[in-house]
């Protein structure tokens, strides 16, 4: 239309996705507040050692969770180059386009992600002394690593389900989340205290993940390649951290310092990427995409 008309029920168009999207996102805030009022009081009715379950909530929620969440911040900025990407594709009517970016872009989450889980996974102790002095963090970032696959996946789904325009989707996912999670904390925490807390995450985040992944595959079409995305980086992983491990027993083991714990996870990325690439998990149009979307998002 001419310049400073808007186009007939555009105002209606987004009002009718603005308004859900601020309600549930309200309702979502409403839920998670409650539920960390709730963790504390359902750790006070646990009973005996209340300030030990209190002191580990803390611990989780204020130590763990930032190391396992610190690596994502590459992820985030790459989703965040997804939306444009998807919704461009998608204005045009290219599904092809649509299909092979986001095969790519959870193909890459998921290599990603399951070298993370290795690295915490290995080096969990280290982690927990290194950076709080603590074995008690190393033992819980041991117990949360596995969830990394789940937790890195949903933000880069999210961002290509806001690209999709299903935005909708996401939000009433979250929302059951949190109300899943609001009924665990206030059924288990009580009744088996921290280990209860660390119950409810899995659930919140595996649910969420399945939701918005299901949901991401029925409206694009896209299929997920198990074999060469899961299973052959998940063994290339283990196998190179199990080198990495090797080499530091022969050179005389010992507590790792923060320069040895570096030059070893350097060292495994390395072992890592040339096992993705003899096993064929990772190919020439991967790297062709990634830098495709990066250079469009510097020409903008």
């Amino acid at each position: 239309g001419k310049s400073g008309q808007t186009e007939p029920g555009m105002t209606k168009r987004l009002l009718g996705i603005a308004l859900p999207v601020a309600f549930s996102s309200y309702l979502r805030a409403g839920l998670t507040t409650i539920e960390q009022i709730m963790i504390p009081i359902g750790l006070e009715r646990y009973g005996a050692q209340k300030e030990r379950a209190l002191s580990q909530y803390g611990m989780i929620h204020g130590m763990v969770m930032p190391v396992i969440l610190f690596p994502s911040a590459f992820l985030s900025a790459f989703a965040s180059l997804l939306v444009p990407e998807v919704a461009e594709s998608r204005a045009r009517g290219d599904t092809n386009r649509i299909h092979y970016v986001m095969a790519a872009a959870i193909k890459v989450t998921l290599i990603f992600s399951i070298f993370i889980v290795a690295v915490f996974m290995t080096f969990s102790g280290e982690f927990g002394r290194i950076i709080y002095k603590s074995e008690e963090v190393g033992f819980y970032i041991k117990i949360f690593a596995p969830l990394i696959m789940a937790m890195y996946c949903d933000s880069v789904v999210d961002g290509m389900l806001k690209g999709l325009n299903e935005q909708l989707s996401s939000m009433r996912y979250n929302v059951v989340d949190s109300f899943v999670s609001v009924v665990l904390v206030y059924s288990l925490i009580p009744v088996i205290g921290i280990a209860g807390y660390v119950i409810v995450i899995y659930v919140s985040e595996l649910l969420n993940a399945y939701l918005s992944l299901r949901r991401l595959v029925k409206v694009s079409g896209f299929h997920l390649d198990i074999k060469n995305w899961v299973i052959k980086p998940a063994l290339g992983a283990a196998a190179a951290m199990a080198a990495v491990r090797t080499c530091i027993h022969f050179l005389g083991g010992g507590a790792l310092s923060g320069l040895d714990l570096t030059i070893a996870i350097v060292c495994a990325a390395l072992a890592y990427f040339i096992l993705l690439l003899l096993l064929e998990c990772v190919t020439r149009s991967d790297f062709k995409l990634i830098a495709g979307i990066f250079k469009k998002e510097k020409c903008a």
